[in-house]
């Protein structure tokens, strides 16, 4: 009918059938067979990855798809982000900082590196609160958020701390295209 014109089933119907006059009954028997158990199995189990298929292909698509990872229409976008610990080695190389440096908290001491990565997490990762304060061990999401206010303060003041923010971003990108 016109109105399937739109509709291109050539290339399909020939990888099931050689002969157009067998194509269409080699479509038939193909729907008629079903879904082959493990298929069955697989689609019918909960909380499937909105991406499947090997690291390499992932990140492949988190590359191509990046600009879309803080669309809050999206639910799923969230797995366009870059893996955690992607972001922690990105700001512990920038700062200069072993990654149990980074982790370590001490009352009334500034740790800019830490605060960096818990915003970065926060942001690039689009983890909530509780999630980035479980990353860096801190039990109150409060914390968390005075973390993210302090780096958001510094970035409205200073061009050193948007430069390295910048700087780690560009890594974990970076890093993202080469796998």
């Amino acid at each position: 009918a016109k109105k399937w014109a739109w509709l291109h089933k050539g290339e399909l119907l020939a990888l099931l059938a050689v002969s157009p006059a067998r194509q269409k009954s080699a479509y038939l028997d193909f729907v008629a067979r079903g879904e082959p158990e493990e298929i069955e199995r697989f689609y019918s189990l909960k909380n499937l990855p909105s991406i499947m298929g090997g690291e390499s292909f992932k990140d492949m698509i988190r590359d191509k798809f990046a600009s879309l990872l803080n669309r809050t229409e999206i639910p799923d976008a969230k797995t366009l982000g870059p893996d955690v610990e992607r972001v922690i080695a990105a700001a512990c190389e920038l700062y200069g900082m072993s990654r149990e440096e980074l982790m370590r908290s001490r009352r009334g001491v500034s740790n800019p590196c830490r605060d960096a990565a818990i915003y970065l997490v926060r942001t690039l990762c689009r983890m909530s609160l509780p999630e980035a304060g479980q990353v860096f061990g801190i039990k109150n999401y409060s914390s968390v958020s005075s973390a993210i206010q302090r780096v958001k303060g510094r970035l409205e003041t200073g061009k050193k701390e948007k430069k390295t923010l910048e700087a780690i971003r560009q890594k974990i990108l970076k890093g993202q295209k080469r796998t």
